[in-house]
């Protein structure tokens, strides 16, 4: 069986638990002009889209209903050691759950911000090499209601881009609703690749989430290719 023709679960009703898969990344960005001429501050912060959405939801705190904050966990893979650890304290700090395979011998994902514009290093990193069957999904979702993916994770590699297919399929069998960002990162690789994975998972979406650029892209390309999928 298909299963790209399943029908979708309902969506949930409300948000009590939600989970974020992604890669965290170390950001390194100029903190001041240079001290002296091969010399410059740098500021050292946590990112990465998944965790920062998951970092902003923590920190909306209680609903203006009354209702409780919704619990917010990030899901992803880093290494083992001191750097890991920052990213897992950065994101506890901030009210989110990190619940995060670490991998022996590897690298967290960095992004240096240089003239304004930011240049990756992930391409070793311990999510970019992520083996997906270490990642537990019945017992990760256990408990949410909601899953943020976004674009990029299936861009960075074959296997975060299998990782997130899993994430998707237990999702859909679990019940639980899937919030999907476009979040094309052309870094990474085209839109036209990147959409040509997403529609695929397009009818299993409950909250999908584009740019102005994105729809833009969509009705330029032709229709054997996913254009005017949404319409």
């Amino acid at each position: 069986m298909d299963d790209h023709n399943e029908p979708n679960a309902p969506m949930p009703i409300g948000l009590t638990a939600l989970a974020g898969f992604g890669e965290a990344l170390l950001v390194y960005k100029p903190a001041g002009p240079p001290t002296t001429a091969d010399t410059r501050p740098m500021l050292q912060s946590v990112g990465g889209a998944e965790l920062n959405s998951c970092v902003a939801l923590a920190r909306l705190g209680p609903s203006e209903r009354g209702g409780p904050a919704p619990r917010v966990t990030h899901i992803g893979v880093l290494p083992e050691g001191p750097l890991g650890d920052l990213v897992v304290g950065a994101g506890e700090s901030a009210g989110v759950r990190m619940r995060c395979v670490r991998s022996p011998a590897s690298d967290v994902g960095t992004v240096h911000v240089v003239d304004n514009a930011p240049h990756y290093q992930r391409r070793n990193s311990a999510f970019a090499r992520l083996r997906p069957e270490e990642l537990d999904w019945p017992a990760l979702l256990r408990g949410h209601d909601w899953l943020h993916l976004t674009g990029i994770t299936p861009l960075v590699g074959d296997a975060p881009r299998a990782a997130w297919r899993d994430a998707l399929g237990c999702a859909r069998a679990c019940g639980v609703g899937v919030i999907l960002d476009v979040n094309h990162r052309p870094a990474l690789g085209s839109f036209a690749q990147l959409w040509a994975t997403i529609r695929l998972e397009l009818p299993h979406v409950h909250a999908l989430v584009l740019s102005e650029s994105a729809l833009e892209q969509l009705a330029l390309m032709p229709a054997e290719e996913g254009g005017g999928a949404l319409g």
